[in-house]
């Protein structure tokens, strides 16, 4: 039978600081079992914590103000090669780093979900319901990261193809009748992929392979927030240092592998399964977090024998 004042208890620790609960919370909730029912009781711990309430927002201000800046560093370091070719070029203007913005926002969020999730998780006992929470979070953003890297970002980077041409007509006057595979939709990009492996042996190997990153790419990112989410949750058992540490080198690889992506390296990094090198940051952390709960599992196991 569950005691009086359990699930107030929950609730609390739901939105509430380990500490704030310890403190307040817990002994209130304690009061409320052990004295003799009155509605006034229940009422007097609501109180304690509408009274508490105030800290959320001061909570969630940090979380939110770690995740954009979290947000711009990604999104500013995945520019600096565009914005430089553009300099190069003399096609530079205010208009070049906002057009490059989406390219790199579900990458951003994606390394922005991880980290808030540790960082709110610094101090706390993780729960099913706190990481069923954390989960869905993650969820909602690669619902986000589905739309931007499907519509958004090809619209962007067309933008941002026209803004050289605008810029400097003599050198880039091709880029504004054609797009690259970058600058199509979900839907184009997929009709294109399914032509060209119909067709494979009149295609070119690197434009399929190209291609096939292009298109695989875009589901890619759209699993990486729920990848990292789940990662940032195993991480979450672990001591500070090893988490972090953890979480610092995940985000560094997974951004040095982008920036080693080119053209050329398509083919040898593929192999035989077209599009494969957009999935191998997701797959080489999903097995990470495998192997990192199963020996969370075997250590909970030994130290309860």
């Amino acid at each position: 039978m569950t005691r009086r004042g359990e699930w107030i208890r929950a609730f609390a620790a739901s939105i509430l600081d380990a500490r704030t609960m310890e403190r307040v919370i817990t002994p209130a909730v304690a009061d409320l079992q052990h004295e003799p029912f009155s509605m006034s009781r229940y009422l007097a711990v609501w109180k304690t914590i509408a009274l508490c309430v105030p800290e959320i927002p001061v909570r969630m201000g940090a979380v939110a103000t770690l995740s954009v800046v979290v947000m711009l560093v990604v999104v500013g370091l995945l520019e600096i090669p565009a914005l430089v070719f553009a300099f190069e070029q003399r096609a530079f203007d205010f208009l070049v780093p906002v057009y490059l913005i989406p390219q790199g926002l579900s990458i951003a969020a994606t390394i922005a979900v991880m980290l808030g999730i540790l960082y709110v998780f610094r101090r706390r006992a993780l729960s099913r319901r706190t990481a069923a929470i954390a989960m869905c979070v993650a969820v909602v953003v690669s619902v986000v990261s589905f739309l931007n890297a499907g519509w958004l970002t090809p619209v962007a980077n067309q933008a941002f193809r026209n803004e050289l041409v605008h810029q400097n007509r003599t050198v880039w006057r091709v880029l504004q009748v054609e797009r690259g595979f970058p600058e199509l939709t979900f839907g184009e990009v997929r009709r294109q992929y399914a032509l060209a492996t119909a067709n494979a042996a009149a295609v070119d190997p690197i434009d399929l392979h190209y291609l096939a990153v292009s298109y695989h790419g875009r589901w890619a990112v759209t699993f990486a927030p729920i990848v990292f989410a789940a990662f940032a949750l195993v991480l979450c058992r672990r001591k500070p240092v090893t988490r972090w540490t953890a979480a610092t080198v995940a985000c560094a690889a997974y951004l040095s592998y982008l920036f080693y992506l080119s053209v050329p390296r398509l083919p040898a990094l593929d192999g035989a399964w077209l599009g494969g090198a957009a999935w191998y940051p997701e797959i080489a952390l999903a097995v990470m977090t495998g192997i990192l709960l199963l020996t969370s599992r075997h250590e909970t196991h030994a130290a309860a024998r």
